[in-house]
């Protein structure tokens, strides 16, 4: 007897990927009695640090938030950067940069600045190099420095006027910074020679761009900022300056970054309560990008005041958030 088998071929259809996020944070952090300011990510997203406008530095534990260490300096902390080894926690603070060992607190190395430390520390990916910013807030004195590591050498110090309060990033593989002044700029850190420029034209009237963050291939960078009349904004480029897409919304991009697998952006926004004809409640969202789609996928609320920094965990399954309102707030997302 001969038997014949039908077989069946179904076609599902293919769609882009999506990414499930709680509602809710799963997880807020209340040790702070300040303005979160600066969180970061051990490279083995067991730990995050947090730093406030007090001066307090907190290490918790990223899963059950326990605190495991507490230290306290006399200036605000403006900017805190694991180093990709876990090894190592830089903060930035008054006119120096300590160098941590995160377990004990007690300093390896200090990096003396010539101004008051800026919202912003990066390390590269191999470790060996950190971004900082110095004088952020002053208008006749900012500048950014790149520092070769361990031994704290000062590799690049670009000096400007008249900028005001600006962004700067690390590109992840360690060749170049990017800086938004009155244009976007790319410099070398090889030769310290500016290698690109372009003006932001994605809007008639153009914002101030206070954020920047690279993509984890170095290959594209997103600045975000603000417009006079509280109007928020931000964009992605190459780093040929060709731009990839790009958002307005009602409150300003106070944060930026790129998920460590390079399929999403995150924007924390603020709300600037100068420009503005009706006061309203000045919390903080978070935005979610499909870096494939060009969409918004999902907005994140919960934090009463604006949003001052967010942070990816390295297996980019978890975010981070810090807020004026004190608190940490840390999101789960499972792409």
């Amino acid at each position: 007897m001969t038997f014949s088998r039908l077989v069946i071929i179904v076609a599902l259809p293919i769609s882009a990927p999506s990414f499930a996020h709680s509602t809710t944070p799963v997880k807020t952090l209340r040790a702070h009695n300040a303005e979160v300011t600066s969180l970061s990510w051990s490279g083995d997203g067991k730990t995050l640090a947090s730093g406030d406008k007090s001066g307090l530095v907190i290490v918790s534990d990223a899963h059950t938030g326990k605190t495991r260490l507490r230290l306290k300096y006399s200036q605000a902390v403006a900017a805190l950067a694991f180093s990709p080894d876990s090894k190592i926690l830089a903060v930035g603070r008054g006119r120096e940069i300590r160098l941590l060992n995160p377990q004990t607190g007690t300093p390896v190395r200090v990096l003396k600045l010539q101004s008051d430390a800026g919202k912003e520390l990066d390390f590269s990916s191999d470790g060996r190099k950190l971004m900082s910013i110095e004088g952020v807030y002053s208008r006749d004195d900012f500048a950014v420095a790149v520092w070769q590591l361990p031994e704290g050498r000062l590799l690049r110090h670009w000096k400007r006027t008249g900028d005001g309060d600006l962004g700067a990033a690390l590109a992840p593989n360690g060749h170049t910074v990017a800086i938004a002044a009155e244009q976007m700029e790319l410099w070398s850190i090889e030769n310290g020679k500016l290698l690109r420029q372009w003006e932001d034209t994605t809007s008639k009237e153009a914002p101030y761009i206070t954020s920047l963050a690279f993509a984890p291939d170095s290959r594209s960078v997103a600045g975000g900022g603000s417009y006079f009349e509280a109007a928020g904004h931000f964009a992605l480029w190459n780093t040929s300056g060709k731009v990839s897409f790009f958002d307005n919304f009602q409150d300003y991009a106070s944060a930026l970054a790129f998920s460590p697998h390079n399929r999403l952006l995150v924007v924390g926004t603020d709300y600037d309560t100068v420009y503005v004809d009706k006061p309203r409640a000045p919390g903080g969202d978070v935005f979610l990008y499909d870096l494939k789609t060009h969409k918004r996928t999902s907005t994140l609320r919960g934090h009463k005041e604006g949003v001052n920094v967010v942070v990816w965990s390295p297996d980019g399954k978890r975010l981070a958030s810090g807020s004026a309102d004190h608190t940490v707030k840390i999101w789960q997302l499972t792409p």
